[in-house]
């Protein structure tokens, strides 16, 4: 059994609670599931608090609740008590686009969940419907400045995207409506190629040039089990840069026939809507079934072996990097 205290990159598993979504953005990938099919759950709470558990005494110490969109699953609010019962609120984070955010903030409150990532791409009504197809924009805003009342660590995800949302004015103008609103922000790189959109692949060091003509000054926080974080101070809130991809001259993922798509290589397991849990976004046979029908429990352990070979090294993206 491998150690509970082991900060690897295993130790953090999403949970693809649905991949179900209220948006339908222009770059989502999913998470690697498709929109059609089996729903979560195919079993009972018990047994799903038997998968997590197993999970956890294999080294898994804290868990992001994502999709689709989580918020979406009618079985959100049990999935959630049963997930913290294991984990704890503070070793819990939501992921979600904001829109039905409202009508959990107090479960998620009194459940002790310590984060919340809110993905918006954009600081006004139109760029927002353009990018995520729905007028919803006033509505994610208004659940944001609820959540803020609450002690909840707030970061706020935005992709960068080439011609839409990276002019240099509405990079400042994200910065001041974010520093406003007391929230985190960070600044996302579009990761895949597979689904057409490279036209709007933004070299992420235009962005730091721009932070560098500011006069701000960064500073790198490493992480064990996830890529390091470039972050800049912008008077009072932190801003931060996630373009760093595996330095692949000596990865696992060297040989894979899909690393032409992908810049995120292994990164976290996924546990699906099936019991499934995954070692790869893009890759279905990197997979193990912990179903309750499912005998794989014992090879758990050895599955999860695949994310100690990740690399310490990372290297930043450039605008060639998929």
């Amino acid at each position: 059994m491998r150690s509970t205290n082991a900060d690897t990159p295993a130790s953090i598993l999403r949970i693809i609670l649905t991949p179900e979504c209220n948006l339908q953005c222009i770059y989502c990938h999913n998470e690697g599931f498709k929109r059609k099919g089996n729903r979560f759950p195919d079993f009972s709470l018990p047994e799903f608090k038997q998968i997590i558990t197993t999970l956890q005494k294999n080294g898994v110490n804290s868990v992001c609740l994502t999709g689709g969109d989580p918020l979406v699953s009618g079985v959100f609010p049990d999935v959630l008590k049963t997930v913290t019962d294991v984990f704890g609120g503070n070793q819990t984070h939501v992921s979600t686009n904001g829109i039905l955010l409202d009508s959990h903030l107090d479960l998620m409150h009194n459940l002790g969940v310590s984060r919340i990532n809110i993905s918006c791409d954009a600081i006004d009504r139109n760029l927002y419907k353009q990018i995520t197809g729905k007028n919803c924009f006033e509505t994610v805003i208004k659940n944001i400045e609820k959540a803020t009342r609450y002690s909840f660590f707030i970061n706020v995800n935005c992709v960068t995207l080439k011609g839409l949302n990276t002019d240099r004015d509405y990079i400042c103008a994200m910065l001041d409506f974010w520093r406003k609103m007391g929230v985190r922000l960070s600044f996302l790189r579009l990761c895949f190629s597979h689904n057409g959109m490279d036209d709007y692949k933004y070299d992420m060091n235009d962005l730091i040039e721009i932070f560098n003509s500011m006069g701000l000054e960064s500073y790198t926080t490493p992480h064990s089990n996830r890529p390091p974080t470039v972050c800049y101070p912008y008077h009072d809130m932190e801003v931060a840069l996630r373009y760093y991809v595996p330095d692949r001259s000596n990865y696992p993922c060297t040989a894979c026939e899909k690393r032409e798509v992908c810049s995120e290589g292994l990164y976290h397991p996924r546990l699906g809507l099936n019991g499934i849990v995954r070692a790869c976004i893009l890759r279905e046979d990197l997979s193990l079934d912990l179903g309750p029908n499912a005998s794989a429990t014992d090879n758990l352990a050895e599955f999860l072996k695949i994310f100690d070979s990740i690399p310490e090294t990372w290297i930043p993206a450039d605008c060639c990097s998929p």
